[in-house]
């Protein structure tokens, strides 16, 4: 997967790889817009980060602002998410 966020002057891309023998290598390099030898800065997330953050984007996908507040509120509340009786 490539995913260019580009602000502030710089450019941003988000490209799965694979860490083998002490090196990062893309798992698609042709979609790749980097040149051999330019330096980057890498934030690491494992598959398992990854896929909450795709359920999670798929729970809030299409809800509007206030709509999401709600999930995180209801998300990050300490009550039981069902009432009793609903169970």
């Amino acid at each position: 997967m490539l995913e260019n966020l580009q602000g502030g002057g710089n450019m941003t891309q988000i490209v799965d790889a694979v860490y083998e023998h002490g090196v990062f290598r893309p798992i698609h390099p042709s979609e790749s817009a980097l040149v051999e030898g330019q330096e980057v800065r890498l934030i690491i997330e494992t598959g398992k980060a990854q896929e909450i953050l795709h359920l999670a984007a798929q729970v809030v996908a299409g809800l509007s602002t206030l709509e999401v507040e709600e999930v995180e509120r209801i998300a990050t509340s300490r009550s039981p998410f069902f009432s009793s009786s609903e169970r």
